[in-house]
């Protein structure tokens, strides 16, 4: 028998500002607000919902890949789904699940937690990054992991004793990682002549081992960058001609390129795996099932790399990608200078980790590091940091216990391996890692707080120094320290950014029009950390806030209603400040906007309501006799009409669709383009509100009200989410065929098969 295993390494670093707790929008990800949506719409979520189609283009039935290919979600990455994509993470434990009934097995391996290059960082951090990727694992999938994937396959011995110590069975590495093959004689694979047809066992010190899988390197080479996924045929002989006298072709590459990377790879995956491995004779497998037939009966030995730190799959000198210019990922003229003191400061702020635990918790290194392996579950809550707590109490505050975990966390952060990938200091990645470094040297602050202690704020000035050091390929941007200052100090989000926020929000309300107000706002930054502030609104002109602002100790305890003479006499001695609308981050500040002037708005929403209809009455006037209007006419016009369109289906439903329809019909003949985004998004809710209706309920009568929106959308050439609408119809299709969703009469099936018909599925047999 012939086995395939397809690898995907879905994987997204953490983008969250630890600041705010939340993703902010990325410009260069457009028109998605961020890079986990727009990967997530264009590989995750197709490959959970991947079409296939007849040959007249009609969906057919839609494949979940995951069910066929072995697949790791990085950590960051799955808990991002699981906030955002409730129905996304359902596929992808559905497909583990499935997998485990068909082999006995699951698909779904663990990977490293934040994706840090484990052969550069401390022994016991090597252990919590895998403690806590098994972990995140164990609570999405409900079982265990015996292998785990490796942040861009790096390893040395060091990583094989650690993945043995956690209980890690196998993981897959790159074919040019392999130096020599042990049987009864010792053969040279350099340069990829490994045999990735069967495991290894590759041995740490001690007797530790773990099995290894060598990936084809080729095809897996052809797949990711020679368009190999343009046709399931083309990928299906290129496996097909791979065997030879194999048993097993083991292909992997990052998840992303099915779909990201090459548009509709997903349903070239799905076709493969609905037909062509079928007339090929091959079994999709995955690691541990494969493991289970046939163990490793020979031994592999890797290359060591430069400075014998280690290997990884990109970066042909080892692990030099991720501390020095190698030259990986650069090109001619660049200088990869700045890798190095970027990770030399964070290195800074590592040591000063050490320094924290060994200053307030006099425990043996083994206790400490227990501590930091168990904190990945006071992370996801599934324990109260106050149960972990309970062996520190004698030595720190339950407070002091959170200030000094969160500042090791964000240290490990720092490590994630895209800070290094890419070509320059001035991009988001590494950016991104300072901001996690400042993060945690703001929770050291908060722990040292009012202690006689001075090597977190030695440690800083030192982290910056170094940052000096790395510099970027772009004169104007100076080095990491540059950005540092601009883009990652906690300053930039102090309380004051918190309060900017809250003042706006203030003067966008019923109160925006009274000069002096009183507030008190309360600010989280942990569970534990929470500060109050009280101030004056001193001006309130156009986008430029001027106010006072008191800083309140934590303990002071606020009444229903606050003593203004208390707030008065606190604020004559507090500071005036000027903030802006620009001190807000894009998000902030597109979400105030509408109601900052929200007065305005409504002012020329009446105006338009007024000049409309006797505008309108001009539309049919043009269209009769042949006019087209001048285009700025035409385009104030447009501008108008689109708002008023909106309000009569807000306020009609879906009575109000003739006579739209008609208006843009006249607006489309004399010229006059009307934005249909409002119209269509209104349209597109309810419409997946009565879909997911459909599907909990199997109301016959649904279906005519959806037949009604998608022909109106369609019918007005506005646009569909059909991807959202095929999914979700599709979930219905499987419940009609299965007999839980039951029509009775002729007409109701007639409808649900035009519904159908509309959404592109192929419902001639149904």
């Amino acid at each position: 028998m012939r086995y395939l295993i397809l690898h995907g390494h879905f994987y997204q670093p953490p983008r969250e500002n630890p600041f705010l707790g939340e993703i902010q929008k990325e410009a260069s990800a457009a028109p998605a607000h961020d890079w986990n949506e727009r990967i997530t719409n264009e590989c995750y979520s197709p490959n959970a919902y991947s079409r296939i189609l007849d040959g007249y283009g009609r969906i057919t039935d839609m494949s979940n890949n995951y069910e066929y290919i072995s697949f790791n979600f990085g950590p960051t990455l799955i808990d991002y789904i699981a906030k955002t994509r409730e129905d996304l993470l359902k596929r992808i434990l559905e497909a583990d699940k499935k997998s485990i009934a068909r082999l006995g097995y699951g698909n779904a391996i663990a990977q490293v937690y934040n994706h840090i290059i484990l052969p550069l960082a401390k022994k016991e951090d090597m252990r919590v990054q895998i403690k806590w990727g098994l972990y995140n694992f164990e609570k999405y999938f409900g079982r265990k992991s015996s292998g785990m994937w490796l942040s861009e396959t790096a390893i040395n011995l060091d990583v094989v004793d650690a993945l043995y110590d956690c209980g890690v069975k196998f993981t897959i590495l790159s074919p040019y990682q392999a130096h020599y093959v042990k049987n009864i004689t010792t053969t040279d694979v350099s340069g990829a002549k490994i045999d990735t047809s069967k495991p290894y066992w590759l041995y740490g010190h001690n007797g530790k081992r773990v099995a290894v899988f060598f990936y084809d390197h080729y095809i897996s080479q052809s797949i990711a960058f020679e368009h190999l996924l343009t046709s399931s045929d083309k990928l299906a002989e290129r496996i097909r001609n791979a065997y030879g006298e194999r048993r097993l072709v083991n292909i992997a590459t990052d998840g992303e390129t099915y779909g990201h990377h090459e548009p509709f790879a997903d349903m070239c995956l799905a076709r493969y795996f609905k037909e062509n491995v079928y007339y090929d004779n091959i079994t999709p497998t995955n690691y541990e099932h494969y493991l289970s037939m046939y163990p490793p009966m020979e031994e592999v030995i890797l290359h060591e790399g430069t400075g014998k730190r280690g290997t990884s799959w990109s970066c042909s000198h080892g692990v030099e990608r991720w501390r020095s210019n190698c030259g990986c990922g650069g090109w001619e003229g660049l200088d990869l200078s700045w890798r190095g003191p970027l990770r030399d400061a964070f290195d800074i702020l590592r040591k000063m980790q050490d320094k924290l635990f060994a200053e307030f918790l006099d425990f043996t290194d083994d206790t400490r590091n227990s501590l930091r392996e168990e904190y990945v579950r006071a992370i996801y809550n599934d324990i109260d940091a106050k149960d972990l707590y309970e062996i520190c109490s004698k030595y720190i505050s339950f407070k002091e216990f959170v200030f000094l975990m969160e500042s090791y966390k964000y240290s490990l952060f720092s490590y994630t391996s895209c800070g290094w990938f890419f070509e320059d200091v001035s991009r988001l990645e590494p950016i991104k890692n300072m901001q996690y470094a400042e993060q945690s040297f703001h929770y050291a602050r908060l722990l040292v707080k009012d202690k006689n202690v001075s090597f977190v704020d030695d440690a800083h000035k030192e982290f910056l120094k170094t940052l000096e050091k790395s510099i970027s390929n772009k004169p104007e941007h100076h080095n990491a320290r540059y950005f540092y200052e601009k883009e990652a100090k906690v300053d930039v989000f102090t309380k004051l950014y918190i309060i900017n926020y809250f003042i706006f929000n203030l003067a966008a309300s019923e109160y925006r029009d009274i000069n002096i107000n009183i507030f008190k706002h309360e600010i989280k930054s942990t569970k534990i950390e929470k500060n109050y502030v009280e101030g004056i609104l001193v001006d309130n002109i156009a986008a430029d806030i001027y106010f006072k602002v008191h800083m309140i100790k934590e303990n002071h305890e606020f009444k229903n209603q606050i003593q203004i003479s208390e707030v008065y006499d606190n604020l004559d001695k507090a500071t005036i400040y000027t903030m802006y609308l620009k001190d807000l981050t894009s998000d902030i500040r597109d979400k105030l906007a509408d109601s900052l002037f929200e007065e305005d708005i409504k002012k020329l929403d009446t105006l338009m309501h007024q000049i409309y209809p006797e505008y309108r009455k001009l539309f049919t006037y043009f269209n009769l006799n042949s006019i087209t209007p001048d285009y700025d006419y035409r385009r104030i016009m447009g501008a108008m009409a689109s708002p008023i369109l909106r309000e009569k289906i807000t306020e009609r439903g879906r009575d109000a669709y003739d006579e739209v329809s008609e208006n843009l019909k006249d607006a489309r003949n004399a010229g006059i383009f009307i934005s249909n985004s409002g119209i269509s998004n209104l349209i597109g809710d309810n419409i997946k509100t009565a879909l997911n209706e459909l599907y909990n309920t199997g109301n016959p009568f649904i279906t005519y009200d959806l037949l009604r929106d998608i022909k109106f959308l369609s019918n007005n050439d506005m646009p569909i989410d059909r991807n959202t609408f095929e999914n979700i119809f599709y979930k219905i299709l499987q419940k009609y065929k299965s007999g839980d969703i039951k029509f009775e009469r002729d007409e109701e099936k007639t409808s649900f098969k035009e519904l159908g018909y509309w959404l592109n599925f192929n419902m001639d047999n149904i």
